[in-house]
């Protein structure tokens, strides 16, 4: 499996849990029915030459509408976006048990120790981070959901940074390095002050897509250990929260709010 992990979830960004409290107040009962009342009565009342009993159902209506949009956007938001970010991680969670395995068989193909050492870390730390926020924060809690989906984006771009090293390590493994140097030293020697020929250019062509991608695996790796240290962090702030307190703290809010960099970065950069 080489599929990427990251971008197939939702958007974490406050601008589309906003859009998501929006879109389920448009869609609620509560709003749904009379501004559908709203505007047959105005139809009617448009029909049947300005009718006051129509205006006056549609006018009945249509501000009943407005009040169940405002309700649900603003009184109910909490609730609202709690339930769509508990739904983005429910699917970011089940798309990380899908991928260790395959990636994890992935790694072991191309022999990535140093990876697959990496895999193990990131599911360690990432059902640490699950736990210790399940002990201090309710499940019911919109900084709950928010905090766990952060996670679990974050494990997903550790995931797609490993693919890539899986990757350029599959790709490595077709380039015969000693045997490019070799030879790139005998035509060196054989032709001193002459012109490269093509077989030479080519040969260094091949050498400098080895280092490209030798390069590449490592700088992946380094990413992944940035937000493992990250994680790390999270977990200790959020272990370090006082019982009883549902308001994150400043350390909290700091190390999440990098986390979420993290993964956005990621992303963008695919």
């Amino acid at each position: 499996m080489s599929k990427s992990a990251a971008g197939q979830t939702g958007d974490l960004s406050p601008r589309a849990v906003r859009r998501a409290v929006l879109g389920a107040s448009l869609q609620h009962p509560s709003f749904v029915y009379p501004a559908t009342v709203g505007a047959l009565g105005g139809i009617g009342a448009a029909v049947i030459a300005g009718s006051p009993l129509f205006w006056a159902a549609a006018a009945t209506a249509g501000g009943a509408a407005l009040v169940a949009l405002a309700t649900n956007f603003f009184l109910r938001h909490d609730s609202i976006a709690g339930s769509y970010l508990e739904r983005l991680r429910r699917s970011m969670a089940a798309e990380r048990e899908a991928h260790i395995a395959d990636l994890a068989s992935d790694l072991a193909e191309v022999e990535a120790a140093d990876a697959e050492k990496q895999l193990d870390r990131f599911v360690e730390k990432i059902e640490t981070f699950q736990a210790v926020l399940r002990e201090k924060l309710s499940p019911k809690e919109l900084t709950f959901a928010r905090f766990s989906a952060i996670a679990e984006a974050v494990f997903l771009a550790g995931v797609d940074n490993l693919r890539a090293v899986h990757l350029a390590l599959k790709a490595l493994q077709t380039i015969d390095e000693p045997y490019l140097r070799e030879r790139v030293k005998m035509l060196e020697s054989k032709n001193a002050g002459a012109a490269p020929s093509s077989e030479l250019r080519g040969l260094r062509g091949q050498l400098a897509q080895a280092e490209l991608l030798q390069t590449r695996a490592q700088t992946r790796l380094g990413e992944n250990e940035l937000a493992l240290a990250e994680l790390d962090t999270a977990t200790a702030a959020i272990g370090d929260m006082r019982t009883g307190n549902d308001q994150p703290t400043l350390d909290m809010e700091t190390a999440m709010a990098e986390l979420a960099r993290i993964a956005q970065r990621s992303s963008e950069y695919r």
